[in-house]
């Protein structure tokens, strides 16, 4: 498992998947937005279950992402891919909220998906 602090020093590969109620069932859609970024902000909150402060199960995120056409949604679902030394190790979020921080930066909030 990733935490969001794992991430914090590793280029990072999103993928945002839609969400399958929101697609019909179609578990297969994709979002066509892909990104690579080495600077990503992460935010952690504490796990509501456990009251433990890991970042790894909700928190929000600032992203620089590279296409001015991506289009992502609360409801999507984020995978969240790490990199390190060849290893790939990913982690999947469902998008609470979306807020467009500026021009090539976007803010997510985002829980676990179980």
């Amino acid at each position: 498992m990733v935490g969001l602090r794992d991430l914090t020093e590793t280029v990072v590969v999103l993928q945002a998947v839609f969400d399958a109620d929101a697609m019909g069932g179609r578990r297969e859609s994709w979002a066509p937005f892909v990104t690579r970024s080495a600077h990503v902000a992460w935010a952690a909150a504490p796990d509501a279950r456990s009251g433990r402060e890991d970042g790894g199960n909700r928190g929000v995120a600032t992203v620089r992402y590279d296409s001015e056409t991506a289009v992502i949604q609360a409801g999507q679902r984020l995978e969240v891919v790490s990199r390190v030394a060849g290893e790939a190790a990913s982690r999947t979020y469902k998008i609470s909220s979306v807020d467009p921080a500026g021009r090539s930066w976007i803010r997510l909030s985002f829980a676990d998906v179980k």
